[in-house]
């Protein structure tokens, strides 16, 4: 499972790239996108942005609030037969200044 090391307010999108068993990205026309993060009193679900260019999902995570520390995150995909789970995240938290 990957660990994502995340400083809200000054980062990027995180970018998911969805891949097929063939190594191939598949067609995202149409496909809905989620990160849904559990921080221990509720599921916060952030929506993927397409990047048609890039054929990727950027999921923006500057508005979270939390507290430092370790969150489970799990992602999921609409192929348009509703959401399916597709893989976990960990998502590393960093306070400071």
């Amino acid at each position: 499972m990957a660990s994502l090391l995340i400083k809200p307010g000054e980062e990027d999108p995180i970018a998911f790239n969805p891949v097929q068993s063939d190594g191939e990205t598949p067609d995202l026309t149409d496909v809905l996108m989620q990160l849904r993060i559990y921080s221990g009193e509720a599921c916060i679900a952030l929506d993927g942005v397409l990047d048609e260019d890039a054929q990727l999902f950027e999921v923006d995570v500057n508005s979270l609030e939390l507290e430092p520390g370790l969150y489970p995150g799990t992602i999921f995909f609409d192929w348009g037969d509703g959401y399916r789970h597709s893989g976990h995240v960990n998502l590393v938290i960093e306070g400071g200044c």
